[in-house]
């Protein structure tokens, strides 16, 4: 929990001092992004008989940058305003992994 208040903490200002009119609803998602592979891989290890290396490898390919970005591209295209979802998400992805770095 500390880890996700100090991205809060961070990338909330920092967004939307670089992008006016970012809503905090898409900086939050954005944040989460990169985490969406490791949350499915601890539900998915508490609740499955399945390999854990294989799941852990399949997380930890899932997180990288070019799937955040595509995620944060295939969520931006269902959107009213694409182009400024897409910075935001694809903002807040990459400054959570370089957080996380």
């Amino acid at each position: 929990m500390p880890n996700t208040l100090a991205h809060i903490g961070l990338q909330g200002p920092l967004t939307r001092l670089l992008v006016r009119g970012a809503d905090v609803k898409w900086v939050f998602l954005g944040l989460i992004i990169p985490d969406l592979p490791w949350i499915a891989f601890r539900v998915l290890k508490a609740t499955v008989p399945v390999d854990p290396y294989a799941l852990r490898l399949y997380a930890i390919g899932q997180s990288s940058l070019v799937c955040c970005i595509l995620l944060s591209g295939a969520v931006a295209a269902l959107c009213e305003r694409p182009r400024l979802i897409f910075v935001v998400l694809s903002l807040n992805s990459v400054v959570h992994l370089l957080l996380d770095a």
